[in-house]
């Protein structure tokens, strides 16, 4: 019985990442073929960046407040963007969050060639 169980632990253990651990997450061989290891790293960098990147500023922003972008309210705003432009059927609704991501951007660029204080810039978009 317990020599039955052994492979099966093992197999667990790999399944879990024990494996990855021992050879390293970041090994030359984990790279999928046909994909340059640059290529690789940067689409990783970039992937970390647009996951993290939003959290970090508004982290800088509750540290410092005041000098940060209003990044919840943009939100809002190109959510309700969004939800207005799929009633009207101006956007599809499979391609609804894209656009919402892109006005957010476009939002957030305005804001800061703007100069404004948040209140004020907001008060344009309210």
């Amino acid at each position: 019985v317990c020599s039955a169980a052994r492979p099966r632990a093992r197999a667990v253990r790999a399944w879990a990442g024990e494996d990855q651990r021992k050879k390293g997450f970041f090994r030359a061989s984990a790279i999928p073929s046909g994909v340059e290891p640059w290529e690789f790293y940067a689409g990783l960098a970039l992937l970390l960046a647009s996951n993290f990147g939003v959290v970090a500023l508004v982290a800088a922003g509750r540290v410092s407040p005041g000098s940060m972008p209003p990044i919840n309210v943009f939100t809002d705003i190109a959510n309700a963007a969004m939800e207005s432009k799929v009633a009207s059927g101006e956007v599809q609704p499979v391609m609804a969050t894209f656009w919402a991501q892109s006005f957010w951007a476009e939002l957030l660029g305005q804001y800061l060639q703007a100069g404004e204080r948040p209140e004020v810039f907001v008060g344009h978009w309210c």
